[in-house]
């Protein structure tokens, strides 16, 4: 299997793949989540699965974000990271807020409208991603050499920085706290946006050590993940930083072996991929939809598992849909993120 990623062409499609993967997880994960927190407790095979899929789904879209990141025009910049994050950050939180007062209480996080107002924008606490990851973007240009042909030094730098960091916060059991405006998580998931930032600056050494060792890194990566699962199995908890970097990595390699495989034109993945931003915001509204729908129909028996499958399924292709109507619609498609 050659995964030498040659041209522009390839490459954005593994990554369009790779996108679509994570949000694929991403959706799983918290229907994992919500099964296990309001209905049942996930039987222990589910439980590890859970936790691969949270090692793994988030830490990979940083990563993306961070690889698609490079050095440009700072105004240009900025602007677009405005239209593309920022604007559909506002747009889904002012609607979350109003699906949390109107519908449901499963979002709410104060008592009066100003601590949710508080809690949504300043906080973060809704769309926590977002919030990171534009603050990320935010921060970039002043890691970015003067040349982009220059070696990331400073992107180097502040990886290990922020790994020994974020390993020695876990060694005290993250008892500093930086909750305040998603410092902590943007701290936490710096590290896979710079890895991210950085392998497209060796991608080409990274393609031919993929392809002339590609098999001993898979064992490797398989040989972490099956170490890291046996002692989730056997409830060890596991708060080292450096571990957790280290099995998210290896997953993602396990990912990108799999979108290596895919054939090219594969427009359901493509699709999702392109709207992976999107159908990550649109997740937890018709996740709570699904839930209340099967839950009077089906959840409570022996098709559990099956429909906690069922329901992400259903709530991508809603998000699909939702997304491929909305950026038909002319300045409507701006507040999702969704112009052309």
């Amino acid at each position: 299997m050659d995964t030498t990623i040659k041209s522009s062409s390839s490459r954005n499609t593994t990554i369009d793949y790779l996108k679509a993967f994570a949000i694929i997880l991403v959706v799983l994960g918290h229907s994992l989540s919500f099964y296990a927190n309001n209905i049942n407790p996930l039987p222990n095979g589910m439980k590890i699965f859970s936790s691969l899929v949270y090692a793994v789904h988030v830490p990979l879209f940083f990563l993306i974000a961070g690889y698609l990141c490079h050095k440009q025009d700072v105004k240009k910049f900025y602007q677009k990271k405005f239209l593309r994050i920022l604007i559909p950050f506002i747009t889904f939180t002012v609607l979350k807020l109003l699906f949390s007062n109107l519908v449901t209480k499963d979002f709410i996080h104060g008592n009066s409208v100003w601590e949710q107002l508080l809690d949504a924008f300043v906080f973060g606490e809704l769309y926590w991603f977002a919030y990171s990851i534009f603050l990320m973007f935010l921060m970039m240009p002043l890691i970015w050499e003067k040349n982009y042909k220059e070696p990331p030094r400073k992107a180097i730098l502040f990886l290990l920085l922020f790994i020994i960091f974020n390993t020695l916060l876990g060694a005290f059991n993250n008892q500093i706290n930086f909750n305040f405006f998603q410092i902590q998580k943007t701290i936490y998931y710096l590290p896979f946006f710079l890895s991210g930032f950085i392998a497209r600056y060796y991608k080409d050494l990274i393609s031919h050590l993929i392809h002339k060792y590609k098999v001993i890194i898979a064992a490797i990566c398989l040989f972490l993940i099956v170490m890291y699962s046996v002692l989730i199995g056997f409830g060890v908890g596991i708060n080292s930083y450096l571990v957790k970097y280290m099995i998210a990595i290896a997953l993602m390699y396990c990912l990108y072996l799999i979108a290596s495989l895919v054939k090219k034109g594969n427009k359901t993945l493509s699709r999702i991929g392109q709207f992976s931003f999107q159908l990550m915001l649109l997740d937890s509204f018709y996740k709570v939809i699904l839930y209340k729908i099967f839950g009077r129909l089906f959840l409570g028996g022996a098709m559990d598992m099956v429909i906690i499958f069922i329901i992400p399924a259903i709530d991508l292709l809603l998000g699909v849909i939702s997304c491929e109507i909305v950026r038909r619609i002319p300045k409507i498609n701006i507040l999702f993120g969704l112009q052309k």
